[in-house]
């Protein structure tokens, strides 16, 4: 198994990175983080992703969330699994509000608006598998005013 320079795969995946098996170390993982999420660099809503390996049907990120702060209310095309690495974060949708400590995991069915938040004392992180439901890569995430 080669290292290789785009070990995340191509968006949409190109041919080449559906016949291979790619290696993302952790190192490269944790190398390019993104802020560019809806408000992230707003009190309140700083949050940390890392982009993760591309498959055809799916892609892993790592959400850093430190204490205090949220997501903005928002809505994907896409499924979600969430697992807890570390802390514990709180997602609520309409009808329910959940809170996931180590390891927990919980899904998020396409086009459910959620929200979530730190509510630990510590840094919080958990792997986001973003896996198709529709239309692959799904349309960018509906950012809304609230959860209807």
């Amino acid at each position: 198994m080669a290292e290789t320079e785009n070990a995340r795969g191509s968006v949409p995946l190109e041919d080449i990175d559906r016949s291979r098996v790619r290696l993302l170390r952790a190192d490269a993982f944790t190398s390019e983080p993104l802020v560019h999420l809806p408000k992230a660099r707003e009190g309140g809503y700083q949050r940390v992703l890392y982009e993760g390996l591309r498959a055809s049907n799916a892609h892993t990120s790592i959400v850093l969330l430190p204490p205090g702060q949220a997501s903005p209310p928002h809505a994907s095309h896409a499924e979600h699994i969430i697992t807890m690495l570390a802390g514990s974060v709180t997602f609520r949708t309409k009808e329910e509000t959940v809170r996931l400590g180590y390891l927990d995991q919980l899904f998020i069915p396409a086009s459910v608006t959620y929200e979530y938040w730190n509510s630990g004392l510590e840094n919080a992180r958990f792997l986001n598998m973003v896996i198709r439901a529709e239309e692959w890569p799904p349309p960018a995430t509906r950012y809304v005013d609230g959860l209807g």
